[in-house]
């Protein structure tokens, strides 16, 4: 205990004094960078402006070289000591904490730098300066990682979660703001090239003085060129988080977050699916679209093409884990498959929900007309998600071929839609009886009605989502159902071999069954007796023995 405190206090000032010049160094550079165009305002600094920054990110090296070297020299002579410092967790939990954190810092500062070069509103100097800075703090701590191997159990734990967590935060809320925002620019830029937006619309005015078309604003328009730098830069440090771990192959962490990258990105690729049949569907319902509707609200062209880069990069990493990893290609396949279908079963069972909740609505108050809007939006959630029904049929009659034994990817498959089909009815129950509940004891909210009907259609989807895959489930003996018990069998006592000289006929006579009627005193009878069950088998025995012993 008192060597990993000590541990902890070396790791803890050596962090802090590289963290302190980091900074250091950040404000120097960010100061310096003022001066060189990159913002669209460049600024003319004084010398006490350069001067004083300097002359403190120099004492930050200073200190941080002096005192920080003695201490990773005591942490050098510490693992020389003992081999399993450098493979412990204290180790593994600084190293990879401050590095998971100067990489974020790094990616995100340098995408936001590049992505504003050259727009009207430039301010690159500062978020590259902290960038630049973090990259290199990054690039110190990756080559000290390497020097030691993390031992299994904690240290390597905590270097997965480094690796595995980095890639999902930059996958879940680095890359699509990037991707989305330079392919709805790239988007918007054809559109008003082609003559398709409203008039008064140029890409200059675009986006900077706001052109309002079918109620969509837009904002200023950025310079593409470093719209798409900034998406290269971002993809790329997914990529190479990708290749820090490429041998990791055995490691279920790494195969949930690639499974969740590709169901990801499929869910984007949905999206764009959804908005392009909706817009479809609007235009053979009559709600005459536009083409600016495209750069607005039913942008479909973005979400799709960054959906489709993210399901590629998965699947071509899933792809590769199949030689070699936890799962062979066929077990592979069909988890793929499988998660497919239930990102697919989604969007199908809230379209039928909503469409039933339309007619439902319709014969309620049949004088409210038609509404080809809703009508619009539930059939075109409902037609994405159509292709759940050949997917779940597709893998059901793949997992049921003689020479397949793998069944946990359809078994997943039924319990999670089963899953979803409970707690939809128990939140379609819970809606009804509320609205039913305000308005019976005359506190009714408003629309109740309405919301009574919609809790109660839930309710039916939801019973027959799980009616389904319950039924399944019990066909396919996934679910357990216990039988009923079983009495205990009561063991039968052993019998102890007696010699007919040791049993006294007086004695076994009161223990023999009444004469049977048929042939009395014979052994047939004795027999029938304990076939009738009225004699035990240590009765019998004796009354067989004392038939056959001679008399004196």
């Amino acid at each position: 205990m008192a060597r990993t405190l000590y541990r902890i206090y070396l790791y803890t000032v050596w962090m802090i004094l590289l963290l302190f010049a980091t900074g250091a160094t950040a404000a120097f550079l960010a100061v310096v960078l003022r001066t060189s165009g990159l913002d669209s305002n460049p600024q003319s600094l004084s010398q006490s402006e350069i001067v004083q920054p300097a002359a403190f990110a120099v004492s930050a090296w200073l200190i941080a070289a002096t005192l920080g070297g003695f201490h990773y020299w005591l942490i050098r002579r510490d693992i020389a000591q003992d081999s399993a410092a450098g493979q412990g967790p204290v180790r593994a939990l600084y190293l990879n904490l401050i590095a998971a954190i100067a990489a974020l810092v790094a990616v995100i500062s340098t995408g936001v730098a590049i992505a504003s070069l050259g727009t009207r509103y430039s301010f690159a100097s500062t978020p590259i300066a902290f960038g630049l800075s973090a990259a290199g703090l990054f690039a110190l701590l990756e080559v000290e990682r390497r020097r030691t191997q993390a031992a299994p159990g904690g240290a390597l734990t905590l270097q997965r979660l480094h690796f595995y967590g980095v890639q999902a935060i930059i996958l879940l809320f680095v890359l699509p703001p990037f991707w989305l925002n330079a392919l709805g620019g790239t988007v918007e830029a054809i559109l008003s090239a082609a003559g398709a937006l409203p008039a008064g619309c140029t890409p200059d005015s675009l986006r900077s003085e706001g052109c309002y078309g079918d109620g969509y604003s837009f904002g200023p328009i950025p310079n593409l060129a470093s719209q798409w730098t900034a998406v290269a830069w971002v993809t790329f440090a997914l990529l190479a988080y990708g290749l820090l771990s490429a041998r990791d192959t055995r490691s279920i962490v790494r195969q949930g977050l690639h499974f969740f990258g590709f169901a990801y990105g499929l869910v984007y690729v949905l999206v764009g699916l959804n908005r392009a049949l909706e817009l479809s569907l609007r235009a053979i319902f009559g709600l005459s679209p536009q083409p600016v509707d495209v750069a607005g609200r039913y942008d479909f062209i973005a979400p799709a093409v960054f959906g489709l880069v993210v399901v590629m990069i998965y699947a071509f990493w899933l792809a590769r884990d199949a030689h070699g990893g936890l799962m062979g290609a066929h077990a592979l396949g069909l988890t793929v498959q499988a998660v497919t279908s239930i990102v697919l079963a989604v969007p199908f069972w809230v379209g039928v929900g909503l469409v039933l909740d339309i007619l439902v609505e319709g014969l309620a108050q049949p004088n409210q007309g038609s509404h080809p809007e809703a009508w619009a939006s539930a059939l075109a959630l409902a037609l994405t998600g159509v292709a759940y029904i050949p997917f779940s049929l597709r893998l059901r009659q793949r997992t049921r071929t003689t020479h397949s034994t793998i069944t946990t990817p359809r078994k997943g498959l039924v319990l999670a839609l089963l899953a979803l089909g409970t707690l939809t009815i128990a939140a379609g129950l819970v809606t009804a009886l509320f609205a039913i509940a305000t308005n019976a004891f005359g506190a009714p909210i408003s629309n109740w009605d309405q919301v009574a009907r919609t809790g109660l259609v839930s309710l039916v989807v939801g019973a027959t989502v799980a009616g389904i895959y319950l039924f399944l489930a019990r066909n396919e003996n996934w679910i357990a159902v216990p039988s009923a018990p079983l009495a205990p069998a009561t063991p039968a006592t052993p019998a102890t071999p007696v010699s007919a000289e040791a049993v006294p006929q007086a004695a076994v006579a009161p223990a023999a069954p009444p004469a049977p009627t048929a042939a009395p005193g014979s052994i047939e009878a004795v027999l029938d007796a304990l076939l009738a069950g009225s004699l035990t088998r240590d009765q019998a025995a004796a009354a067989i023995r004392s038939l056959s012993t001679p008399l004196a």
